[in-house]
């Protein structure tokens, strides 16, 4: 019986793992046969007859018209000496014979011969494989299949006055390096022809490509013909060669976004344009695009000139602004955003440096629950710490595209010296599907802020108000976690943000009537624009202060010190070495003292006295200061739990 009973368990045992396996891929345990995974189209290229392309002999497919393709089909074996028929005849075989490879989609071309354009002959190319782009990108190479050897092309990107796609001019049976190519809206490009050292525009085309697929853009014809460009889906088996029109809408758009104190003139090729007031931008005006291969000329005042090509279909932004520390104007041009991601309902943000010459600006977004980052704590606490979206922004420099949720967002601006001085902070409501641009400019000698909705016109040019910084703190002693909401007439910058004992968080808010709650706890604060703003929840009450922004000193650090222990009176020393030095004589319980500057940088220790007995009740961890900087300590705690520290750097 025992032994039958260890039978048994072991049986049971081997049927528990054998359960309990991975499942079997069956791509590895019975891969794909060789042939399966390679894939055959052959493609007419020449002219009007019946071609077919031939594996060692053996006819494998078959073309009737001019521009016609096959459906795809697998070989036989992993190799082929390749021949091509016409009308059952060989005429054309290539000299090596074709190896194979797996995951691979080649395409058979029958073409005029280059060293006889009256004979036939092969032409080979494949698909990349392994492509690397992005979610808004497709690969795609040009070729040349225009049938004349004393004609070259090159390719643009835009109209014929941008960039050249092309490293040199495409000869007959010349192809192109794969470009990564925007995919998913609108990409448009154009063809230039040249022969006997001159050249015409074939024209301008549009195609919308595909994220992450492999096409082919292929120039056909024939020498004296009509020069054709095909479109072909390298990865899309059942694909058909499908012929791109050019595009008939010859036209782009402009606004001016006027940021000086005067009227401004936008003139196109000496022609008037524009004429728009300070702080207003203008209308859209219709703008020629892709006519020539020449760039057009756009000037400010006839002293700033800006030259490039519109391309069809876009809208631009142009600015006029004042030159830092002087009376002139420029202007500049912006092009629509490129994006690297899928937008999916998010808003598009760019900056503009017009206001600081001799720095870089970093600007970012603050503490909010409208922009929570995904796959991070920001989920678990239900509001984002910020994103930066942009570090050392130079002068008249533009940055990269950010995506951002929509919503009201807390916008902080701050110098890149080390260590940064804060310079600007501002809330701005940003709707989803719409591109902005957040400009610092100089006006009346001082450095303002606006924001731009590049796709808006006819509207004024809004110079921002300051937000105040307001800084929350949790020192509930009962309660290890609380939810933090911050809102007024505008919306919520916080909503339900979750704040544990003893932490900090900072965000913005403009100006006006604002309710901070904690928990079920809610107060009502009528903040003044500018200001600094501290809001402590303790056991019983939300205690709130409003100062004036305190400028730093090169030479000394600040410090102010609140106090929300137990103890009705505090005495403040700070010990730095070996030296304990007395910094705040009596600070009464509840109560917000003022700054104190301090000569001094590196590693202090806070020690805390009570006034009446002169006992030292606390003496905080080491708390590193610098000079220039500002600091605010919040003392919290009792006897019974103990006390806490809480520092902020004051802005």
């Amino acid at each position: 019986m025992k032994i039958s009973y260890k039978i048994i368990l072991l049986f049971a045992l081997l049927a528990l793992i054998a359960s309990s396996c991975p499942e079997e891929n069956p791509d590895l345990v019975s891969p794909p046969s060789f042939s399966e995974s390679v894939n055959i189209r052959f493609m007419n290229m020449n002219k009007n007859a019946e071609f077919a392309l031939a594996f060692d002999g053996n006819t494998v497919s078959t073309t009737n018209s001019l521009y016609q393709i096959s459906k795809y089909f697998n070989p036989d074996n992993d190799s082929a000496f390749v021949s091509l028929l016409l009308n059952n005849n060989k005429v054309n075989e290539l000299s090596r014979v074709t190896y194979f490879q797996r995951d691979i989609n080649y395409i058979f071309a029958s073409v005029p011969h280059p060293n006889d354009l009256n004979k036939d002959t092969i032409f080979t190319f494949t698909n990349l494989g392994d492509i690397v782009v992005t979610e808004v990108q497709a690969s795609v190479k040009f070729v040349n299949f225009y049938a004349d050897t004393k004609t070259n092309f090159s390719i643009i990107e835009g109209c014929p006055g941008g960039t050249n796609l092309t490293k040199s001019p495409l000869n007959y049976l010349d192809y192109t390096s794969a470009e990564q190519l925007k995919a998913g809206e609108e990409y448009v490009f154009s063809v230039i022809k040249y022969l006997n050292e001159g050249y015409e525009i074939v024209g301008t085309f549009k195609s919308i490509f595909i994220p992450q697929q492999e096409y082919s853009i292929i120039i056909a014809g024939r020498e004296d013909e009509e020069v054709k460009l095909f479109l072909l889906d390298e990865l899309n088996l059942e694909s058909t060669l499908i012929e791109l029109e050019k595009v008939n809408t010859q036209t782009a758009k402009i606004k001016l976004n006027n940021l000086t104190e005067n009227n401004q003139i936008l003139t196109l090729n000496n022609t008037q344009l524009i004429q728009t007031q300070s702080l207003y931008q203008s209308e859209f005006k219709d703008i020629p695009a892709c006519q020539s291969a020449n760039s057009e000329t756009f000037t400010i005042e006839s002293s700033s000139k800006v030259e490039f090509s519109p391309v069809v279909n876009q809208t631009y932004n142009a600015i006029a602004f004042n030159v830092s520390n002087t009376y002139n104007t420029e202007l500049m041009i912006i092009p629509p955003p490129e994006l690297s991601k899928n937008r999916i309902d998010k808003a598009v943000v760019r900056c503009i440096n017009l206001g600081a010459e001799d720095i870089g600006l970093n600007i970012s977004i603050g503490a909010n629950s409208n922009f929570v980052n995904t796959n991070s704590s920001d989920t678990i606490r239900n509001y984002s710490s910020g994103l930066a979206l942009t570090n050392k922004l130079l002068y008249k420099k533009t940055s990269n595209p950010v995506l951002i949720e929509s919503g009201l967002l807390p916008i902080l601006v701050f110098n890149s010296k080390e260590p940064s001085d804060y310079l600007y902070s501002f809330v701005y409501n940003f709707e989803k599907n719409k591109n902005y641009l957040i400009v610092s400019y100089k006006m009346n000698n001082e450095t303002k802020y606006t924001v731009i909705e590049e796709e808006i016109d006819n509207f004024d040019l809004v110079q921002l108000e300051e937000a105040s910084i307001v800084n929350i703190i949790n020192g509930n002693l009962d309660s290890k976690e609380q939810l933090i909401t911050m809102s007024n007439s505008n919306g919520k910058i916080l909503n339900n943000a979750k704040l544990s004992f003893g932490y900090t968080l900072t965000s913005l808010i403009n100006a006006s009537l604002t309710t901070i709650s904690f928990d079920n706890n809610s107060q009502d604060i009528n903040i003044e624009s500018g200001k600094r703003v501290l809001v402590v929840n303790t056991n019983n009450q939300i205690y709130d202060f409003q100062t004036n922004r305190q400028i730093s000193d090169e030479n000394n650090f600040q410090i102010r010190i609140a106090n929300f222990s137990d103890y009705e009176i505090v005495r403040v020393k700070t010990l730095a070495g070996i030296d304990t030095t007395q910094r705040f004589d009596a600070i009464d319980k509840n109560i917000l003292s003022n700054y104190i500057k301090v000569n001094s940088q590196g590693r202090i220790f806070v020690i805390f006295e009570d006034r009446l007995s002169e006992k030292i009740f606390y003496t905080s961890p080491e708390v590193n200061v610098s000079r220039r900087k500002i600091y605010t300590l919040v003392l919290l705690g009792n006897r019974e739990k103990g006390y806490n520290l809480v520092t902020i750097q004051d802005y």
